[in-house]
């Protein structure tokens, strides 16, 4: 170990302690000490002019004032200057905002890509679940027929969802298992992220930061942390102000420490850390200047930051291991009870049946504060919070996410670095034109004296230049002399002749076209075509063609979009696991309960719960304008194909996710094909159906005919012998009816006769009888008169007569 020490700054060489060492030595502070002068030597070490950090500082700062326009004009005026001296000069000197018109559309562009933060639940529990939805779908589509009957017959909804809501293939399965099944844990994981993001201003401020850096300076970082006063808090930090381990990794995932260089004042230091002895601050007071001086921060105005009056600590992160030691003792009724053990713990070995030894390594991150130029650790301990998945609790995931998309082999690249070369030659272009234009000539007139001498004008005066010029300036006409007085020819016959001056045409004409060629080659550079440029679009090229074009655009600055991205993706799943501790642990779980039921009431109890659960996290971007117009052109190509219906046109429209609206209109096309295919088959069936039954129509139409006459003629053959029949019928019938008339009058004649012979025995019957009454009255009367000796009686009826009766009547017929 060797110490350099340069007014009163002393910069230890030291390497970095081996992470083997037990956890109890990691957490002395000698150790943090030995860390934090390793990481100070691999950045603050100078060798000669230069020092890493402040190189890097360097760097960035020139890359920003070329990105805002601001750079210097030292260069561009040596460039001009004659041994020094620029008395002769008189240029406008203000750069030309070439790179702030690039670095604006960029920054502006990818600020207008709208996205949302997505969380799937990926805990055992969560899994089953969705796992379960999945599997009642499935059954749900092997036994449909059967559900719609019993819906249609019974009333009866025996599906796990409603019948039109039944997928039924397995791409609707999957498509409709994203679009439609979100349980209430994920939705209330996406509201706490997004109140978190609300309160830090992340879209609003530090994401436009992020992005900002990485176009400029071609890094972006972003910090969370949690304090028990301020909650989850996400933090901007400077690039310039970050130092981190050596790594390759365009994604910073391999490195073992990261640090933030900040300047602070001595009371703040004083106020936070009350312990420092007196030899400390004494070392304090004094290592403001010395710092300036060590790292000349004066030297020759350069624009660097320096502490006057302030300290520069670095407050660090640094990544070891630790194993976790537990002793697992088995009880008397055969369970076991697992004890945690500090790493003293001594096993008795694999004899001993009633204790084992378990072990575990994970990662863990201490924090600490360095005053910079000295050896005074201010802070050295293991970080609280760390952030861990539940999916993996052995890893401890960092404070900082970083990004540098175009980074190789350690160094850096960013788009305004790439085109600085041509900014330069523009404003180089720009300040040789104002050179030119300042020695520009007008055109001018040759005057030949002797050409307008002798000219008579007839007016006795003589043509004089002043005549000659009056003309010539008001109606460009020139009189002239074609011989002399002599008789010679003349030379000088136009006396007046305008003389041109190229001034610097040609080369006016070259440095515009050289300023074009470095304007085509920021735009190769970067990537950003006229048609994303809108500064000189061409009126002859097709709509198609521009929309090709700025797809281009937006390939080739993609990389930065998938930067911002992946930082705001790392932020939030670092959010969410923090969400989880702060709600199992944190006495300030209720505030953050409120924050987030206040956007949504009805998660509250899912909330509740979300420190049970383990999340996935990932960006769904909205499609930009190229990627809408290229769908919307497929589902209109699509309708006109009758494939899509415009409700389909309007279902897919509204999915923000690119593929997953894509892979819904796969979907829809062929549930639509299916159908539009089973319609014609059922057309072709009907069609069938239709000409079967008109040939059996036609069939049957002969055969009735057939039929028909067969039974007209039948009925005829029937009725004749119907008819006949009836005839013989109706003879029988009258015969009948005769033979009863005759039978009737033979009974009434014979009653007649019988009433006749009846009524004659009855009428001698009647006779008889009289006569016997008439014969036994007769008698009294005669026995009255013989006994009354009476007069003889005269029995002659006075009132008989036999006119009214003839015995005729009783002849025989």
């Amino acid at each position: 170990m060797s110490i350099k020490k340069v007014g009163g700054v002393s910069i230890t060489y030291r390497s970095f302690p081996s992470q083997n060492e037990s956890f109890e030595v990691q957490k002395s502070s000698d150790y943090g000490l030995q860390v934090a002068e390793a990481i100070q030597n691999e950045w603050f070490k100078r060798n000669g002019a230069s020092c890493r950090y402040y190189d890097q500082r360097d760097e960035f700062h020139k890359r920003r004032m070329y990105a805002n326009g601001m750079q210097g004009t030292a260069k561009y005026k040596t460039y001009f200057a004659v041994n020094g001296d620029m008395s002769h000069l008189n240029l406008d000197w203000r750069i030309v905002p070439v790179i702030p018109k690039y670095c604006d559309i960029l920054i502006n562009g990818i600020a207008q890509r709208e996205f949302s933060v997505r969380a799937r639940a990926i805990d055992p529990t969560s899994v089953k679940e969705r796992i379960e939805k999945k599997e009642n779908l499935e059954k749900d589509m092997m036994t449909k027929d059967f559900i719609v009957e019993a819906k249609n017959q019974l009333g009866v909804t025996l599906g796990s969802v409603p019948v039109d809501k039944i997928p039924e293939s397995k791409e609707e399965l999957d498509v409709q298992m994203e679009l439609e099944y979100k349980p209430g844990i994920e939705v209330s994981n996406e509201l706490a992220i997004a109140t978190v993001f609300e309160e830090n201003s992340y879209n609003q401020i530090v994401r436009r930061r992020i992005e900002k850096d990485i176009v400029e300076v071609g890094v972006g970082v972003g910090k969370h942390r949690y304090t028990p006063n301020d909650g989850i808090k996400i933090d901007y930090v400077d690039p310039a102000n970050l130092i981190w381990s050596y790594t390759e990794d365009p994604y910073f995932q391999d490195c073992f420490y990261f640090g933030e260089y900040k300047n602070v004042n001595l009371s703040e230091v004083y106020k936070e850390y009350p312990n420092l002895s007196p030899e400390q601050r004494e070392i304090l007071n004094g290592i403001s200047s010395s710092w300036n001086n060590y790292y000349e921060l004066n030297f020759n105005g350069q624009n660097r930051d320096t502490l006057d009056g302030k300290l520069g600590l670095l407050y660090f992160n640094y990544k070891t291991s630790r194993e976790k030691i537990w002793k697992k003792k088995k009880n008397s009724k055969g369970g076991s009870k697992i004890i945690s053990k500090t790493t003293d713990f001594i096993y008795k070995g694999a004899g001993d049946a009633d204790f084992e030894k378990l072990t575990k390594i994970e990662e863990v991150w201490f924090e600490g504060v360095l005053v910079l130029g000295t050896n005074i650790l201010l802070e050295w301990e293991v970080c609280k919070n760390m952030v861990k998945e539940k999916s993996n609790l052995s890893k401890a995931l960092p404070n900082y996410i970083v990004n540098a998309p175009k980074m190789y082999k350690g160094f850096i690249d960013s788009t305004v670095n790439r085109i600085i070369p041509f900014a330069d030659d523009i404003q180089m272009s720009w300040l040789k034109l104002q050179q030119i234009k300042q020695r520009v000539v007008p055109d001018g007139q040759y005057i030949d004296i002797d050409g307008i001498t002798g000219i008579n004008l007839g007016s006795g005066n003589a043509y004089t230049i002043e005549d000659a010029l009056n003309m010539y300036f008001q109606t460009g006409s020139v009189i002239g002399r074609s011989s002399t007085s002599g008789g010679e020819f003349n030379n000088g016959k136009v006396p007046i002749q305008e003389v041109r001056h190229s001034s610097g045409q040609d080369k006016i004409s070259s440095l515009w076209n050289s300023i074009q060629i470095s304007m085509d080659m920021i735009a190769q550079a970067t990537g950003i075509n006229q048609a994303i440029d809108g500064s000189n679009p061409d009126k002859n090229s097709l709509v198609g063609i521009q929309k090709m074009a700025a797809y281009s655009s937006n390939v080739a600055t993609r990389h930065i979009l998938e930067a911002s991205m992946f930082i705001t993706r790392e932020l939030a799943k670092c959010i969410s696991t923090r969400i989880s501790d702060v709600l199992q642990f944190s006495q300030s779980k209720n505030d953050l309960i409120q924050k987030i039921s206040s956007l949504n009431v009805e998660s509250l109890e899912s909330i509740k719960k979300l420190y049970l659960h383990d999340f996935a996290i990932f960006i769904e971007l909205v499609p930009d304008e190229e990627e809408r117009a290229k769908l919307e052109g497929d589902i209109s190509f699509e309708i006109q194909a009758g494939n899509l219906g415009v409700e389909d046109k309007y279902a897919i429209m509204g999915i923000k996710n690119i593929k997953l609206a894509t892979k819904y209109l796969s979907v829809r096309k062929k549930k639509r094909m299916d159908e539009m295919q089973s319609r014609k088959m059922e057309e072709i069936q009907a069609q069938t159906e239709g000409n079967m039954q008109s040939a059996q129509a036609a069939s049957q139409s002969k055969a009735q005919l057939i039929q028909l006459e067969g039974q007209s003629k039948a009925q005829v053959e029937t009725a004749r012998i119907e008819g006949e029949i009836r005839k013989m019928q109706m003879e029988v019938e009258f015969k009948k009816q005769l033979m009863q008339i005759e039978f009737d009058y033979n009974m009434q004649l014979k009653g007649i006769e019988v009433q006749g012979m009846t009524n004659k025995e009855a009428m001698k019957e009647d006779r008889k009888d009289e006569r016997t009454k008439l014969q036994a009255t007769q008698q009294s009367k005669l026995v009255e008169q013989r006994k009354k000796d009476l007069p003889s009686i005269n029995f002659e009826s006075t009132n008989d007569s036999l006119d009214a009766f003839s015995l005729g009547e009783f002849e025989p017929r």
